[in-house]
């Protein structure tokens, strides 16, 4: 088994922050939970979240820049 990257460990921990997750409880049984309220949720016809940054994600400006390649002329 290979070691995790940083870039693995980073986004294995920005995964955990954005749902709530604590490394001391059983993942699986974390993510059971969310899919749970998930499903829940679209039972309902609600909208689980939207697209984009979690707003609970600390940090999450920090994500977003300016910075994108543009077409030419436009």
């Amino acid at each position: 088994m290979r070691m995790p990257t940083f870039a693995h460990a980073a986004l294995d921990t920005a995964v955990l922050t954005a749902n709530g997750f604590s490394t001391k409880k059983d993942l699986l049984a974390q993510l059971l939970a969310l899919n749970q309220q998930v499903a829940a949720k679209i039972e309902k016809g609600e909208t689980d979240m939207a697209p984009g940054v979690p707003k609970n994600y600390p940090g999450a400006k920090e994500l977003v820049t300016e910075d994108c390649i543009k077409r030419a002329g436009g």
